[in-house]
């Protein structure tokens, strides 16, 4: 019984060292993304942007987000007139892509590594 519970408290324990990296990881990569220049469009009722902010966890909150609605409204706000759908990013090069992107397509789009450092 004894080493069944100190299993279940060491697997317990590496899961959370495991999110906790990736939650830190996620902080920097995210941050590094901001400070590549890139913007990132989207709308608080579109569901792929949800699924786009879930890849991030909490991190998402330091991406360069750039809400396009109000809230309460699914009407486009004029900063956003051009934006041809949602999420839709731009990067420092000028491209511009719409839907969901994975991180590693992020990472090479922006030259930032998922650690944070370019």
């Amino acid at each position: 019984m004894e080493i069944s519970r100190t299993r279940s408290f060491l697997f317990v324990t590496a899961l959370l060292g495991s999110f906790f990296a990736h939650a830190g990881e996620m902080d920097q990569f995210a941050k590094c993304i901001s400070e590549s220049g890139a913007r990132y469009y989207g709308t608080h009722w579109c569901p792929v942007c949800a699924r786009q902010n879930a890849t991030f966890g909490s991190a998402w909150k330091k991406l360069p987000y750039i809400e396009c609605s109000k809230r309460g409204s699914r009407e486009r706000l004029a900063h956003c007139e051009n934006v041809p759908g949602f999420p839709f990013w731009v990067f420092e090069d000028g491209g511009g892509y719409a839907g969901l992107l994975s991180v590693p397509l992020l990472a090479e789009f922006t030259h930032c590594a998922r650690s944070g450092g370019r």
